[in-house]
């Protein structure tokens, strides 16, 4: 049984993702408009995944806890699996009464401990809550970045394309870390049919 929970435990370990390397460039290359450019690099937005408030601090944050999440996920649905499957094996057994009700009690109370565990931290939901939130940052960013390179291409209204594609690359960003966050700490609503009138 130790090795089974060891060797379970080894090939999780693959579906665990580190921290991504916060080498990546957010802000595209823009020749015409080279100055406004720039000046993006001293907003919080874009700065270095280090700094709070900062896309690559979100993507990377979102990278960083979609893992372990999983992991935890898959490891207690695996243990519920493994102890339901024990439960016939135990009322095969030739053990007496006492040994067997006392089996059959733990094993019982480790499936109900484990499914609690599993509800109450809402592994499941949280690292996919997670992943959709990494890919709407990700989707927003290429968004922004196609947006800039489209709003070079026009000489007159270049700059304040710029800036609207920036200003709602920003409004995205924090939208879409609040939304993650508030659903987090949602609680139940009622239902259209039984709200009071």
């Amino acid at each position: 049984m130790k090795y089974l929970v060891l060797l379970t435990l080894i090939s999780c370990i693959s579906f665990a993702h580190g921290s991504e390397v916060c080498t990546e460039s957010v802000i595209p290359s823009v020749p015409s408009q080279q100055e406004y450019v720039s000046a993006l690099k001293g907003m919080t937005l874009f700065s270095s995944c280090d700094t709070e408030g900062s896309y690559l601090f979100y993507k990377n944050w979102y990278s960083e806890h979609i893992g372990p999440k999983r992991l935890a996920n898959q490891l207690l649905a695996f243990f519920v699996i493994v102890l339901g499957a024990t439960l016939p094996l135990i009322a095969y057994l030739s053990l007496s009464e006492k040994t067997s009700k006392i089996a059959v009690a733990s094993v019982g109370a480790l499936i109900v401990i484990a499914q609690g565990a599993s509800q109450y931290f809402s592994f499941g939901n949280s690292w996919q809550e997670y992943m959709v939130a990494k890919m709407k940052l990700e989707s927003a960013h290429s968004v922004w970045q196609h947006e800039l390179i489209k709003a070079s291409l026009d000489k007159e209204a270049s700059l304040r394309m710029m800036q609207e594609a920036t200003d709602q690359f920003q409004k995205s960003v924090y939208s879409i870390v609040l939304d993650e966050t508030v659903g987090f700490f949602s609680v139940r609503k009622e239902t259209p049919d039984k709200a009071k009138p």
